[in-house]
């Protein structure tokens, strides 16, 4: 029985993103990204020796545990998600090694000895049994209504 990936369950839809993703992807889910500055743009990177262009921007979909490939548009000044990464990439998730619902262990940039809080997804799964419902952790939930009344004592 060959093992699945998380690639191989996701209808992908091309999505764009305004700037790259934070350093902070769980460091078993890593593979061969890493983080590094390349053209002057700071993001997580696969380096393919035999392609042209040797360094390619990746992305981490969290809510699918998934590398994407990036391409940034110069018209547009944002990120295009195009589609999960290849096989060239380097970077298969297989299913049977997704955490859904509990601390994902440390993340990259993360030292294990300071390590003392649960990492959880920026987006988690509310349940195992459903995949399609989510929940956002409180320190985001604390930080969007923080912007909220800011943006809130601007308007009235």
């Amino acid at each position: 029985m060959a093992c699945l990936t998380t690639r191989d369950h996701w209808v992908f839809q091309p999505y764009s993103i305004e700037s790259q993703g934070h350093r902070n992807v769980p460091t078993r889910y890593l593979k061969e990204a890493r983080w590094r500055t390349i053209r002057g743009s700071t993001r997580y990177y696969v380096d393919i020796p035999t392609r042209p262009s040797r360094h390619y921007p990746i992305e981490f979909n969290f809510p699918h545990f998934c590398w994407c490939e990036a391409t940034w548009s110069i018209l547009h000044q944002h990120w295009n998600i195009t589609r999960p990464t290849g096989d060239e990439y380097r970077c298969d998730i297989f299913e049977d090694k997704v955490i859904y619902d509990r601390d994902q262990g440390p993340i990259d940039r993360q030292e294990e000895e300071n390590n003392n809080s649960i990492l959880q997804n920026p987006i988690h799964k509310c349940g195992s049994d459903r995949r399609d419902r989510y929940s956002i952790p409180f320190s985001l939930a604390v930080s969007y209504m923080s912007i909220a009344s800011g943006l809130m004592s601007l308007i009235c």
